[in-house]
C-alpha cells in the first residue's frame, strides 16, 4: 500500500517547532508566577512528552514561604491557531466546567489568550499526580480503568450546564454524516477511502441514534494519567463537545487495538458498557469513524507513542493495525 508523503497532511497536525519544544523563557515563567502568586518563582521546569499539537511543560511554583504548587503550561503553535483560533479559549473554558461535574481533570489557573505572558497563546493549569503510562504492569486493569473513566465523562450530569462554547458536533450536519476537510482529505488519499466513505454514509442513514453526552473528543490512553496502577485524571480537553458517545468508544478501541491487539479493544467496549449502563449501538460504524482520524497514514502518531514509552511500535505496526481494524469494521458494518 502506498502512503502519501508527509506534506499531504502536515497542515492537519503541524509539528512543534524548536522554540515551542524548549521551555518558555525564564522571564515568561516569572511573569506567570507573579500573576498567580506575587513574590513566587518557578522551579523544576521540564517538557512533558507526547504532545503532538501543543507544547506542554511542567513547573513548580515556589511561594515566598517555600510552599510548592505543581503547574502545567500549555502553548499553541501559530500554524494551528491559523486554522482554529478559538481553540485555547474553548479548552480553558472546558476545564472550568469539569470540576463541578466531578471529572478528574486539571483545573484552570491562568489564561493567556494573546501570548503576552507566555510568548504563544496558551494557559496554565494544575498538574495532576501521575503520568501517561503506555506500558502498564496490569494490562487488564489498564483497559478497565480507561473504560471506566470514559464512562464517567459520558455520564456527567450536564443538564443546565452552559456548554454552548464547545465545538459544533463533529460528525453531523442537517441530519446527515458530515466529513470535514481533514477527514475527506484523509479518505481521498487512502487506497480504500471510497469504500470506507460509502459504508459510513450508508450506516449513518440507518443507524439507531444514541443520546448525546459530554465527550472528551480525543480520548485515547495517552490523554490519561496514572499513578500506582490507578487512573488519576484525563487531560487535553481541546476537542470536547456534546455528541453521541459512540465515536469516542470506537476511537479508543482503535488505540487499544494498535497497542494491545483486538482482544483488548473488545474488552474495552465490554468494560465501558458495564460502567456506563448502556450499550454502544452500531459499534462497527463508530469503529470505522474512529479509524478515519488515522488516515491517510497513522505514521503521524508514532512520535507520540514513542515519547510515552512505546518505542517498540513501528510505522508498519501502526499501518498494519489500522488496516486490520478497518477491515474488521467493514466486515461487521453490514
Amino acid at each position: 500500500m502506498t502512503y502519501p508523503p508527509p506534506a499531504r497532511y502536515a497542515a492537519w497536525m503541524p509539528p512543534l517547532n524548536d522554540q515551542l519544544r524548549r521551555a518558555p523563557l525564564a522571564r515568561a515563567l516569572t511573569r506567570v508566577c507573579e500573576a498567580v502568586t506575587p513574590g513566587s518563582r518557578p522551579a523544576n521546569v521540564r517538557r512533558l512528552g507526547g504532545g503532538l499539537d501543543a507544547a506542554m511543560h511542567t513547573m513548580d511554583l515556589v511561594a515566598p514561604a517555600g510552599e510548592r504548587r505543581r503547574l502545567v503550561v500549555r502553548r499553541y503553535p501559530a500554524r494551528l491557531l491559523e486554522r482554529d483560533p478559538g481553540r485555547p479559549l474553548r479548552a480553558w473554558r472546558t476545564l472550568g466546567v469539569l470540576e463541578p461535574l466531578g471529572i478528574a481533570a486539571p483545573r484552570p489557573v491562568l489564561f493567556d489568550g494573546d501570548g503576552a505572558i507566555l510568548g504563544n497563546p496558551g494557559y496554565v493549569m494544575t498538574r495532576l499526580p501521575g503520568g501517561s503510562r503506555l506500558t502498564p504492569r496490569d494490562p487488564r486493569g489498564f483497559v478497565r480503568g480507561l473504560a471506566g473513566a470514559l464512562a464517567a465523562v459520558h455520564r456527567a450530569p450536564v443538564a443546565g450546564v452552559d456548554l454552548s462554547f464547545l465545538r459544533e458536533p463533529e460528525w453531523e450536519a442537517d441530519g446527515g454524516l458530515k466529513l470535514d476537510e481533514d477527514a475527506r482529505s484523509g479518505l481521498t488519499a487512502y487506497p480504500d477511502g471510497p469504500s470506507i466513505e460509502a459504508a459510513l454514509h450508508q450506516w449513518w442513514s440507518t443507524r439507531s441514534r444514541m443520546a448525546t453526552t459530554l465527550v472528551h473528543g480525543d480520548y485515547w490512553s495517552g490523554n490519561t494519567l496514572w499513578s500506582r496502577g490507578r487512573l488519576t485524571g484525563v487531560v487535553d480537553w481541546d476537542w470536547a463537545g456534546v455528541e453521541e458517545p459512540g465515536f469516542e468508544v470506537g476511537y479508543c478501541r482503535l488505540d487499544m487495538a494498535l497497542q494491545m491487539g483486538p482482544e483488548a479493544a473488545d474488552l474495552f467496549v465490554r468494560d465501558y458498557e458495564a460502567a456506563a449502563g448502556w450499550r454502544i449501538t452500531g459499534l462497527a460504524g463508530w469503529d470505522l469513524l474512529g479509524a478515519v482520524r488515522a488516515l491517510p497514514d497513522p505514521a503521524v502518531w508514532l512520535s507520540g507513542y514513542h515519547e510515552l514509552g512505546r518505542a517498540d511500535l513501528t510505522v508498519d505496526d501502526l499501518r498494519t493495525g489500522v488496516r486490520a481494524f478497518i477491515a474488521s469494521a467493514l466486515q461487521r458494518i453490514d
